[in-house]
């Protein structure tokens, strides 16, 4: 196996990035060595190290020029093999007009199916918010349905079901909103 050197390396990091992708790699900022985008071999931790200890992360020169002469820093890998979910929609408000179109297809089935939406009930909605874990409004988007229904079937008489709204990892297809509905059809 050839070794291809500083240039070579360097070369390759910066045909990387000409290519379209990000490269990461250790850089010394904030008196730490932390994963970071680097544009090419000068932006390595050249002849620096740490020193760990239980409780203990310190900086040091080291005697020679080894560009990864240190251990892992503070900072964990997995925001770049992990990165961030994108979003989906920005406000609450989104995902409630998502509910309320996963609810108007619903009615186009059932009246395709049915003929008609006449003597109907709604018995239950189950509503799938695709939501990251910090998101507490997944009831609020789930009205969009159930809102919805209660206009066309009235709030109080054959529109009033039962209904769960729960967040969700992931959804098929990366769906914002999946909603399942059920009826009773009336004798």
């Amino acid at each position: 196996m050839d070794a291809f050197g500083l240039d070579g390396l360097d070369e390759l990091v910066r045909a990387l990035i000409a290519d379209g992708h990000r490269v990461i790699g250790p850089r010394l900022r904030d008196n730490a060595i932390v994963l970071d985008d680097i544009a090419g071999v000068a932006d390595l931790p050249s002849g620096w190290g740490v020193e760990v200890a239980p409780g203990r992360y310190r900086v040091h020169r080291r005697d020679d020029d080894a560009l990864f002469g240190h251990s892992a820093g503070p900072q964990s890998w997995k925001q770049f093999v992990h990165p961030p979910r994108r979003k989906l929609w920005e406000t609450t408000e989104d995902g409630y007009a998502a509910a309320k179109n996963c609810a108007e297809k619903i009615l186009r089935s059932v009246w395709n199916t049915h003929g008609t939406l006449d003597g109907l009930r709604v018995i239950k909605v189950l509503g799938c918010v695709n939501s990251t874990l910090d998101f507490i409004e997944q009831h609020l988007v789930i009205n969009g349905c159930s809102d919805l229904l209660h206009e066309i079937f009235g709030k109080e008489g054959d529109g009033y079901h039962a209904r769960s709204a729960l967040g969700f990892a992931q959804l098929p297809t990366g769906a914002a909103v999946e909603v399942e509905a059920i009826f009773e059809i009336k004798s």
